[in-house]
């Protein structure tokens, strides 16, 4: 399908295609990368299986050594192997020998690298049980060779199946650092990320009749994730005479919250514990200052937490164990469940938010439903009640007897009836928008503008539909250019004759244009289409290259010179749009520190900086924010970016400043009071975004599910 990209995204930079549907998420049949929220519910509903893919967090090599003993692990191991050079491709294992000679020739390469002590990392995707081995090895191979090898061998890797446990599973070990010097990252925000390789995995695991599902915690109604029982997460004691307690500000650093804490004279001198739960334990055991005692932490438990509404929230709390005089006392020995604190309290309420989110998520879904796909309806709406009850969707099939009437006796094969009805015809109704699409060039100029409105609505439905709810770039309108309600509307009523002649000296189409203004709404995601149409035109008429960074600038410029002399044409004082105007904020930020700035967003989404990374990105932000701004920076302030006058929100501006505390430390500075501030604004932010999110929920949510019933139909326009 034809795309189109659009250069100009400052407020939202994710959005670089409005061409056919490109841009929408999309269920995992229909090629995509990415897996909708309708697919995910869907197949929540049926039970199917989680997809379980992770990286493993000891799995980086530095040098030869490491590298040969991973590879020959992973490879000895083997029962099939994935070598896209193909010299060990379909083997059933690979001998030492061979293991290091294909380690050596990795680590060759290393010696021109970063010295970050990273150069590989080890991915792991497990599988159901009974899966069989020749699945496994397609969907390793298909998806390693969409995301990692990319037609191009973008990134060395080298796989293995291994059937040794129930689950079988695919390691896959990637060399980081390619021929041309990019760097393999996964980042939440980056272009590799954990639902990326979760997603493909599962659309090749369908292609091979392996129904899996990727899905969050909170869609399937767990509040909490599950215990790690990883005993190297327990302490093993410390044992000394107690020196001091009591509550302080943790770490007595300036800005740290109130934590208990005990100060133990040990053999290898002072020695001071803070920790949740551990007050009860020590007034428990009786133990006082000159007391020898020996305090351990035995990792966490499991504890209910009610919520506002009397639900309960499964938390996780610090087991502590205190040995004095003989006696061992705990943090769960008395009868009476402890008091939840206020940090369990708010975090416990916060999650029931979010799962009552994720309820209403279910409804939506399930009213789209009705009717047409009932048995799915039913299971989503039971999903969603069982959700509110404070129950997972596990247990949907309590609830399903609530909603059927009498003479509906619905079954598993039902729902899965309609889940694949529903998306045959979501795939129908993507057919006949990709094929208006490519009709558009096709349309007469003073028809076009109009069709294109229509498509770009029905592409907005679409989205909703699949993703649960109406995207910004489909609801806010079109601002700061010539196509904004204040002068579109002000052109339609009277189009200056100066006005068309500066539209053919500039390339474009007078009718065209004339029919745009005409037009009664326009989105954000129509304008920046425009937008780019107008900058093609241009570049053509003026016989620009596109595909060339100068050729782009000078396309744009050009395009906001035209608006704003349009704009002037129409008795505007104000000059909205200019060299630096709203025009280019579309395309690209140009103000001087742009670049810096650029730089810096791309170091804070890294795994890890190497020692060159975290100057450089230091250095950035100090000429960025001033001294001033670094001292807010430090103390976790979130609106610094924006006070600087950077379009930068407050959940990535913490992140840039965690990315700054763990560069400081590489350099020896101790930054646990900010990390410690950093920690609790990330917190509050949370708790005031799922506020606003369900207060928007609860005023938007019946309209927007009137419109998606009455609209449902008309996707095809």
């Amino acid at each position: 399908m034809c795309s189109a990209s659009v250069f100009g995204t400052n407020r939202y930079e994710y959005f670089k295609n409005v061409g056919g549907i490109s841009h929408a998420p999309t269920f995992n049949r229909g090629g995509s990368k990415t897996t909708s929220a309708l697919s995910r519910y869907t197949r929540n509903v049926q039970h199917l299986p989680q997809v379980m893919f992770k990286a493993v967090k000891s799995g980086y090599c530095s040098g030869f050594i490491g590298l040969s003993a991973q590879l020959n692990y992973v490879l000895g191991k083997a029962d099939r192997v994935i070598d896209p050079g193909g010299e060990f491709d379909g083997e059933d294992h690979v001998a030492p020998t061979d293991s290091q000679s294909l380690a050596s020739r990795w680590a060759d390469s290393w010696k021109k690298s970063a010295e970050n002590g990273k150069h590989t990392l080890h991915m792991v995707a497990s599988f159901p049980e009974g899966t069989p081995e020749g699945a496994v090895e397609c969907i390793i191979r298909d998806t390693c060779e969409e995301l990692l090898s990319q037609g191009r061998n973008r990134f060395e890797y080298v796989a293995a199946i291994h059937t040794d446990t129930d689950n079988p599973h695919g390691h896959i070990i990637v060399n980081r650092r390619n021929a041309e010097g990019e760097w393999f990252y996964l980042a939440r925000d980056g272009e590799f990320h954990y639902d990326l390789f979760k997603d493909t995995l599962v659309r090749h695991a369908q292609t091979c009749g392996i129904e899996l599902n990727n899905s969050s915690r909170l869609s399937r109604g767990l509040g909490d994730y599950a215990l790690d029982s990883n005993p190297k997460e327990a302490m093993r004691g410390l044992e000394g005479s107690v020196l001091d307690f009591g509550s302080a500000a943790y770490k007595h650093q300036e800005k740290g919250s109130d934590s208990f804490y005990v100060t133990l004279q040990t053999r290898f001198g002072e020695r001071t514990i803070w920790g949740v739960g551990l007050a009860s334990v020590l007034e428990d055991s009786g133990a006082q200052r000159g007391d020898r005692i020996r305090i351990r932490h035995e990792g966490k438990r499991s504890v209910q937490v009610p919520t506002r509404d009397g639900q309960t929230i499964t938390t996780h709390r610090n087991d502590w164990r205190i040995d004095f005089a003989g006696e061992e006392y705990g943090s769960f020995d008395r009868e009476t469940a402890p008091t939840p604190t206020e940090n369990e309290q708010n975090a416990a309420d916060n999650r029931h938010d979010l799962i009552m989110s994720e309820a209403g998520r279910y409804r939506r879904f399930a009213d789209f439903c009705k009717g047409a796909h009932i048995a799915l309806g039913v299971a989503l709406s039971a999903a969603s009640e069982a959700l509110r009850n404070g129950h997972s969707v596990e247990d949907l099939n309590n609830f399903k007897e609530d909603i059927m009437s009498e003479d509906i006796n619905l079954s598993e094969a039902d729902i899965a009836r309609d889940s694949d009805a529903l998306f045959s015809s979501i795939e129908h109704a993507r057919e006949q928008l990709g094929a208006v699409w490519e009709h558009l060039p096709n349309i007469p100029d003073t028809e076009r503008p109009a069709v294109e409105e229509r498509y770009f609505n029905a592409v907005g439905n679409m989205d909703r539909l699949l993703v649960g709810e109406r995207r910004r770039e489909f609801v806010e309108k079109a601002e700061g250019s010539v196509y904004s309600d204040e002068h579109r509307h002000k052109l339609a009523r009277q189009m200056p004759a100066r006005s068309l002649q500066r539209l053919e000296q500039y390339g474009i189409s007078r009718d065209e244009f004339t029919a745009r203004t005409n037009i009664e709404a326009c989105s954000y995601a129509l304008e920046s289409y425009w937008i780019e149409r107008d900058a093609i035109a241009v570049a053509v008429h003026w016989n620009l290259d596109m595909n060339t960074e100068v050729g782009r600038d000078d396309g744009y410029k050009l395009v906001g010179e035209l608006y704003s002399d349009l704009i002037h044409d129409l008795g505007e004082t104000e000059t909205l749009i200019h060299d630096v105007g709203d025009i280019e904020a579309h395309y690209e930020d140009d103000p001087a520190d742009v670049e810096i700035l650029h730089e810096i967003r791309d170091l804070a989404k890294n795994d890890t900086l190497t020692f060159e990374e975290s100057r450089t990105l230091i250095e950035g932000l100090n000429e960025v924010l001033g001294k001033d701004g670094m001292r807010d920076l430090q103390n976790a302030n979130a609106e610094v970016f924006q006070k600087a006058g950077l379009e930068i929100d407050q959940r990535e501006a913490l992140s840039i400043a965690q990315s700054y505390c763990e560069a400081m430390s590489q350099h020896g500075y101790d930054m646990d009071a900010s990390e410690q501030a950093i920690a609790r604004e990330s917190q509050l932010l949370d708790l005031n975004e799922k506020i606003a999110e369900l207060e928007n929920e609860r005023v938007v949510g019946e309209k927007a599910i009137e419109e998606e019933l009455n609209e449902r139909d008309g996707y095809g326009l």
